[in-house]
């Protein structure tokens, strides 16, 4: 269903139901029926009231190319001697290469020109300090290789290290030395030092015997320090030091079966959550075991093996028995975890909140839940029923049908308005039926309404990398869509698509979060603040007024001349507004909003510097 259908049966508020018959319409379910009934949920709820409805090939800038096109998109540093932007892709079906390209300082992906051209993918490896400040080389998990990068921002498959255990077992060769590494995924941070970053691991291996009788694999947490892994290309970097996490099979932990009593498994596979949800500068590591219990290790110095091993193991964060909601059966891996600051805080405040998607049985389905951080993070156990916000799934609020289901992801997209709230995004669908992105205003403008929604008749587009993809201040962001040829599913084709930042995204602000804003707007006695104010290029707005109908934005000189007028979007409430005024001269200004249909108006007096 196109947009404006969309936007029309959200604000119509009814759902029509027809018994014994029902007609599909572009993967939207509409029933019909002798009755009209108000639907319980309105499809509206979903949905902020001016939820910016962007279309591809219009607000959507795409570019398509050759099969896969735009797989395993990475956002690279730009060019030190030039100021470009880079990023890299495959442009074809070929999964071991991946070609950078550029346009400039201003990421035009109609004006592209290859950088270069690179024999390893590196589509999934966590890029890193493992030598200096400077360089930042890549690790490849699932190889457990460092590549090496060159002077010119470049990487080449014979240019790697290759990691592996000090840790001897009888695992065959070809799995690293006899050691199986696939119990977490891989931590990197700045762990024993704050300069380089570290890589941890941890994997399995097993020395059984005629004497043992059960499962004798041993579970090793592995450390490689930054500053010793850079080898001769080609050669083999051990783990600097190593600890034993524990047995398989041990009588200290939890339980196969409820009151089996047969024998008890170690649940020694983790997922991780790394984020600074303390603040500190340094990454904390929230890891989570196969049965739901969430563990938490504080990143301070002076690090150990030790510390790392109880903080992941003992330090409880969240257990399965306190949550008699948490649906156990949704194992670790169905799930997602990230740290990301979404809610307003103080300017002394850089803590990550912690954002989890669990699976419930009752409406916090596939919703995010949202912890917030802080200095205190970690000092005491959380629940589900302590998130300070749940971003409930639209089917739970009457959207895309009930079997629409939620990625396993956030995306952090920057400003895309220029109010300082960080928008975020999130997809779904129902099978290949079509997808949905969606995005939402965080910060002072949090709340569970859609602000931006893509669809698309395919699979929904690929995690974001930021791009500056025009000369305004508003971030913008760069994704992968997919084609394919109905009904062998096959990709025919695929898209870069690019999505820029506008003022067309509406910024609600939320009553919670909006509590300084509404005091000072009582304060003045006026509908309408400027800040900053005196200011260089931009200053934001923000108002508060109860009008349906269109608002425009003035910009008079002290002469009277309208020097500047532009639509605004309109929501009942308090909202922002980001005024770039970069165009003018330095003065002083009047910047009055008006609603022609009621007569409402609201001015203020703002004075714009030199730089």
């Amino acid at each position: 269903m196109e947009a404006e259908p969309r936007q029309m049966l959200y604000q119509i508020f009814v759902t029509f139901t027809l018994l014994g018959s029902c007609i599909v319409m572009h993967r939207r379910l509409i029933l019909f029926t002798l009755l009209v009934l108000p639907f319980g949920k309105s499809f509206a709820q979903a949905f902020d009231p001016n939820c910016y409805f962007p279309k591809i090939g219009a607000e959507v800038d795409t570019l398509t190319g050759r099969p896969f096109f735009g797989y395993d998109l990475i956002k690279l540093d730009s060019d030190p001697k030039t100021g470009d932007e880079k990023f890299a892709c495959i442009v074809r079906d070929v999964p071991d290469q991946q070609v950078v390209f550029s346009s400039g300082k201003i990421t035009d992906i109609h004006n592209l020109s290859i950088r270069s051209q690179w024999n390893v993918n590196l589509g999934n490896a966590i890029f890193g300090h493992f030598r200096s400040r400077i360089q930042k080389d890549a690790f490849h998990g699932e190889t457990n290789r460092i590549y090496w990068v060159d002077d010119e921002g470049n990487f080449d498959s014979s240019r790697f290290t290759q990691l592996r255990s000090s840790i001897q077992g009888n695992y065959s060769p070809e799995t690293g030395h006899g050691f199986q590494y696939y119990r977490m995924d891989p931590i990197v941070a700045k762990l024993s030092n704050d300069t380089l970053d570290d890589i941890i691991l941890m994997g399995n291996t097993r020395w059984s015997t005629l004497q043992e009788t059960n499962d004798s694999t041993r579970i090793f947490i592995l450390l490689f320090k930054g500053g010793s892994l850079q080898l001769p290309f080609g050669e083999i970097a051990y783990s600097d030091s190593c600890i034993e996490y524990g047995i398989s099979y041990e009588d200290t932990v939890v339980e196969i079966i409820n009151g089996d009593t047969i024998g008890r498994y170690i649940p020694v596979s983790r997922n991780i959550a790394p984020g600074d949800f303390r603040g500190t500068g340094r990454i904390d590591i929230i890891t989570v075991d196969y049965y739901g219990n969430f563990f938490f290790f504080k990143n301070d110095l002076p690090f150990s093996m030790e510390k790392f091993m109880r903080g992941i193991r003992y330090d409880t964060l969240s257990v399965v028995r306190d949550n008699p909601n948490w649906v156990q059966s949704q194992k670790y891996y169905r799930l997602s975890w990230r740290g990301l600051q979404v809610f307003p805080k103080f300017d002394w405040d850089k803590s990550e909140d912690f954002i989890g998607r669990f699976n419930t049985n009752d409406y916090r389905s596939q919703a995010w839940l949202f912890f917030r951080g802080g200095p205190d993070f970690g000092s005491k156990r959380i629940t589900l029923d302590s998130a300070e916000f749940i971003l409930r799934s639209p089917s739970q609020l009457g959207a895309f049908g009930s079997y629409f289901g939620g990625a396993y992801y956030m995306d952090d997209c920057g400003d895309m308005t220029g109010t300082g709230n960080r928008v975020i995004k999130t997809v779904g669908g129902v099978g290949h039926a079509g997808g949905e992105d969606l995005y939402y205003v965080v910060g002072k403008a949090l709340d569970d309404r859609i602000d931006i929604n893509v669809s698309y008749d395919n699979d929904p587009s690929s995690p974001v990398i930021k791009v500056k993809a025009d000369t305004d201040s508003l971030q913008d962001v760069l994704f992968q869509i997919n084609n394919y040829r109905y009904p062998s599913l096959d990709p025919i084709s695929g898209s870069l698509g690019v999505l820029r930042g506008t003022s067309k995204i509406p910024v609600t602000l939320n009553p919670k979060y909006a509590v300084e804003e509404r005091k000072a707007l009582s304060a003045t006695g006026n509908s309408l603040l400027a800040a900053p104010n005196p200011f260089v290029q931009k200053t934001i707005l923000t108002f508060d007024n109860c009008s349906s109908g269109k608002m425009y934005m003035e910009v008079v000189n002290t002469l009277g001349k309208i020097m500047l007028r532009e639509e605004i979007v309109d929501v009942d409430g308090v909202q922002q507004y980001s005024a770039n005024l970069s165009m003018l001269v330095p003065g002083a200004y009047h910047i009055r909003l008006v609603c022609p249909a009621d007569g409402w108006s609201a001015t203020a007096t703002v004075v714009k510097v030199g730089q």
